[in-house]
C-alpha cells in the first residue's frame, strides 16, 4: 500500500482540499477527498515530470488534480504500475547530478553559439539569395525619402561632374547582368561628410564631400564597386533576416519574449551584429576588388580613397575594432594590397 499525502482541486474552482492518495498496487488509487472517494487507474493518470523538489501533479480525465511533494512516493508508484517513461527517468536523473547540469549549461550554450555563427549568416544567406529581387527593392523604397528629409540636401556638383560619373556608373551595372535597377544619385552630406551608401532598391548614393575628396574617377568606381557589393550580395535584407534570428534566439533562451530586459536584449544583439556587419563589408570589399581586377584599375585606387577618408575623420587609431561596424582600416587595405 502507498499512500502519498497531499491537496485536490476538483476542477471547478481554485480551492485546494488537503487529501491522501491510496494505491494498493492493483494499478488504481483512491483519492480520499471531500464530497467523497474517487477511484482512479494509474495508467489514466497525467503525471508531471519530476524537476528537483517541484510539487508533482497528477491531473485526471474530468480536470481534477492532485498535488503533491512527496515525489519519491509518486516515483515508487509509477514503478510499480510501470507508467514511468524512461525519458522521465533519464531526465530526472540528468536533474539530479550537478555535473550533468554544468555539461547541459556548457553544451546550451556551444549550440547557441555556433547557431549564432554559423548557422543563423547561413540561413539568411540562403534565404535572401532565394527571395526576388522586388522583395530588396520594397525595403528600400520609401528610405531615400527620409534621408532627404533628415540627412541631406540637394546636391551642387557641377551637372557635367554628375553626368561623368553617372556614365561610368551605368556601364559598371550594365557588366553585372544583375536584376536590380540601379541607380546613382548625389546628395549634399552636411553632418555625414564624404560618404557613400546603398539602399537594397538598388538605388546608391555619394555625398559631394566624397566627390571632392577625391582625386581621380577610379577612386569613385571603386567606392561604387564596394556598394554594388552590398546590393549584389543583398546584405540589407540578411541584416534583417539575421536581426530577427538573433533576436528569437535570446527571447527563446530567456523563456519570455515579453519581458527580456532592454539591456539584457541589446547588448549581445549588438555584439553579435556589429560582426555581421564588419563581416559584410569584407564581403563587398571583395566585391570591388574582383571588379577591380577585372576591369584593370589598379587596387591602389581604392587604397588611397580611404586613407584620405580615415585621415578625414581624425581618428589615429583603430582602437575599439572589435566594437565596430567596419573591418579595422588595415585589414580592408590588405585586401586592396594582396
Amino acid at each position: 500500500m502507498i499512500e502519498i499525502e497531499g491537496t485536490y482541486f476538483d476542477g471547478q474552482s481554485t480551492k485546494p482540499y488537503p487529501s491522501t492518495l491510496s494505491c494498493d498496487g492493483s494499478g488504481s488509487c483512491t483519492i480520499h477527498a471531500p464530497g467523497g472517494d474517487r477511484t482512479v487507474a494509474v495508467k489514466d493518470l497525467g503525471v508531471s515530470n519530476r524537476l528537483a523538489n517541484a510539487p508533482r501533479i497528477l491531473r485526471l480525465a474530468d480536470g481534477a488534480s492532485f498535488e503533491t511533494r512527496d515525489n519519491d512516493s509518486v516515483d515508487r508508484l509509477l514503478r510499480e504500475a510501470e507508467h514511468t517513461h524512461w525519458a522521465s527517468r533519464a531526465l530526472h536523473l540528468l536533474e539530479s547530478r550537478w555535473r550533468y547540469v554544468l555539461l547541459a549549461v556548457v553544451l546550451t550554450i556551444g549550440v547557441m553559439w555556433f547557431w549564432i555563427e554559423r548557422g543563423i549568416p547561413a540561413l539568411a544567406d540562403h534565404v535572401a539569395k532565394a527571395l526576388p529581387a522586388s522583395t530588396s527593392a520594397a525595403l528600400g523604397k520609401q528610405s531615400m525619402q527620409v534621408l532627404d528629409k533628415v540627412f541631406f540636401h540637394p546636391s551642387e556638383l557641377r551637372q557635367a561632374t554628375q553626368a561623368r560619373i553617372k556614365a561610368q556608373f551605368r556601364g559598371m551595372a550594365a557588366s553585372l547582368a544583375s536584376p536590380f535597377d540601379y541607380r546613382l544619385e548625389f546628395r549634399q552630406g552636411g553632418a555625414i561628410g564624404a560618404n557613400a551608401f546603398a539602399l537594397p532598391s538598388g538605388l546608391i548614393v555619394m555625398t559631394d564631400e566624397l566627390v571632392h575628396l577625391s582625386e581621380h574617377d577610379e577612386e569613385l568606381l571603386s567606392i561604387l564597386a564596394h556598394e554594388l557589393g552590398h546590393i549584389e550580395h543583398r546584405h540589407s535584407l540578411r541584416m534583417i533576416l539575421q536581426n530577427s534570428a538573433v533576436a528569437l534566439v535570446i527571447a527563446s533562451v530567456t523563456g519570455d519574449i515579453f519581458s527580456v530586459t532592454a539591456t539584457a536584449a541589446t547588448v549581445p544583439t549588438i555584439l553579435i551584429q556589429t560582426k555581421f556587419s564588419r563581416e559584410f563589408e569584407t564581403e563587398a570589399d571583395r566585391f570591388s576588388r574582383d571588379y577591380l581586377d577585372r576591369h584593370g584599375i589598379s587596387p591602389e585606387r581604392f587604397t588611397d580613397i580611404m586613407r584620405r577618408l580615415h585621415e578625414q575623420s581624425g581618428d589615429e587609431s583603430d582602437e575599439f575594432g572589435f566594437l565596430s561596424t567596419h573591418p579595422l582600416l588595415k585589414d580592408r587595405l590588405q585586401t586592396f594590397e594582396d
